[in-house]
């Protein structure tokens, strides 16, 4: 979730996001110029600290995966008729939406930092920090932030966003047993059992628990404004998850990670992150393959 700070749009005489969002011209270049503007060096040492001066962005990045969401890409997709997964690392629009990224989050733009999520929390509540990227329930501990604050949408590549989603990390809650057990007697551990129960917890948490939760309490007591309520609802209602994070394929995010926020090419770094990729889809494949012959 993207909080942003309504004193430093108002001080820096910035364009409001949330109309930018209503408007449909919220864009990465956009809250690229305004993380920019904000940007200063409060005690003049010619360095910047969280601890000390006005940023642009603090918060965590989470593979960038809201903003290549939003603008209707994603680092992996399934492919039904191949049934098989799809890296996307060098197909063009993704390398362009991805360097409009790097422009946010390139480790040579002083004007973010994601080093120390607890410092910019601090940061974002003491009024030095224009955007805040964390989860929806950190709303808990911005309660005693006195400046005007509020929850916008994550921006887009462009005005046209083709198959945009809006990135929710762990969109519906599931209760895993951590113990593997022979509860009816069969002789076998209860992995089945375990199936059908998770399954249920998932229908149960989508059809009765998640609206509840968004509405009573991250709308309800996280929410200063109804327009901020707006927009997690507005999210929440094309929410997306991502293929990578389910099946724990983080080596071939991380390496994505690491090329945009070095600058470095996508090519070099895909012929990387395909070794990983081919090995762990491999096995991913071949086990729903497995699954399915045997129902």
């Amino acid at each position: 979730m993207l909080f942003y700070n309504g004193k430093l749009v108002t001080d820096y005489q910035l364009e409001d996001p949330q109309e930018m969002v209503l408007e449909d011209t919220w864009t990465i270049d956009k809250m690229s110029d305004q993380i920019a503007a904000v940007l200063t060096d409060v005690n003049g040492d010619g360095k910047y600290t969280l601890t000390e001066d006005v940023f642009g962005l603090t918060g965590r990045e989470y593979w960038f995966q809201p903003f290549l969401n939003r603008s209707g890409e994603y680092l992996i997709t399934w492919d039904d008729k191949a049934e098989n997964f799809v890296l996307h690392m060098t197909d063009d629009r993704f390398v362009r939406v991805s360097e409009v990224i790097t422009s946010i989050y390139s480790s040579q733009n002083p004007a973010t930092d994601y080093s120390d999520y607890d410092k910019g929390r601090v940061a974002f509540s003491e009024g030095r920090s224009l955007f805040y990227f964390r989860l929806p329930g950190d709303f808990r501990q911005l309660r005693e932030v006195e400046d005007d604050y509020g929850v916008v949408c994550f921006p887009r590549y462009a005005e046209d966003g083709g198959n945009s989603s809006y990135f929710v990390k762990n969109p519906t809650t599931l209760y895993l047993p951590t113990v593997v057990c022979d509860a009816n007697g069969d002789g076998r551990q209860d992995y089945d059992e375990i199936g059908a129960f998770l399954e249920a917890m998932g229908a149960y948490t989508y059809d009765n628990t998640l609206d509840v939760y968004l509405e009573n309490t991250v709308i309800g007591k996280g929410m200063r404004d109804e327009r901020s309520a707006d927009m997690v609802r507005l999210m929440m209602k094309n929410r997306s998850f991502d293929l990578g994070e389910a099946f724990s394929l983080h080596d071939v995010m991380d390496i994505y990670r690491l090329a945009v926020i070095k600058g470095e090419g996508l090519a070099s770094s895909e012929q990387k992150a395909e070794k990983f990729f081919n090995r762990l889809t491999s096995k991913i494949v071949d086990k729903i393959r497995e699954f399915d012959i045997g129902n």
